[in-house]
């Protein structure tokens, strides 16, 4: 049962992951495909060795992702669009925190910004919960692989420990 759900999850998120690699020049898709083709194989070994993070592991991954969404925030995007249209993301790799407005002299970024200091309210922000659970799921991508690592360490140590306890210490006799 543990083997057949966790291809169910794995399998998927590596197949959507290829399909986002495949003829892909923008490197945010790029990213985001790498991190589920990766993410899925771990997912997946878990099934297969029977080994997983334990509800500490999980954490860690839930915590480090809640971690870089919101380190992502800092992460901005911004254009002109139709030489009227200003837009700003937030967010990687998808803004997900968005800021916008309109206005008829508006060739650049720059010219945007001037047009919002002269005038503090005419953007109008807006959130993009579909997109924030995106970028969610690719932290989460993100940290799985170094939790797993991490955890996979400490837990071959423990048991190299537990061996050597275990190995005799010696003849018991010095030498002279």
């Amino acid at each position: 049962m543990r083997l057949a759900v966790h291809a169910l999850v794995g399998m998927p998120m590596v197949v959507f992951g290829a399909l986002l690699e495949l003829g892909q020049s923008v490197p945010h898709l790029r990213a985001f495909g790498a991190a589920m083709i990766v993410a899925g194989s771990i997912v997946a070994w878990f099934g297969v060795s029977g080994r997983g993070l334990g509800v500490a592991g999980w954490a860690t991954v839930g915590g480090l992702a809640a971690a870089g969404l919101a380190a992502s925030l800092f992460f901005v995007r911004e254009d002109i669009g139709c030489m009227f249209c200003y837009h700003r993301g937030q967010g990687y790799p998808w803004g997900f925190v968005h800021t916008g407005f309109t206005h008829d002299d508006m060739p650049t970024v720059e010219r945007a910004h001037e047009i919002m200091a002269a005038q503090p309210g005419i953007a109008s922000r807006s959130f993009d919960a579909f997109r924030a659970a995106l970028d969610a799921v690719f932290w989460a991508a993100v940290a799985l692989p170094l939790v797993t690592v991490v955890t996979q360490v400490r837990a071959a140590f423990r048991r190299s420990s537990e061996i050597m306890a275990k190995a005799p210490t010696g003849s018991g006799t010095t030498p002279s």
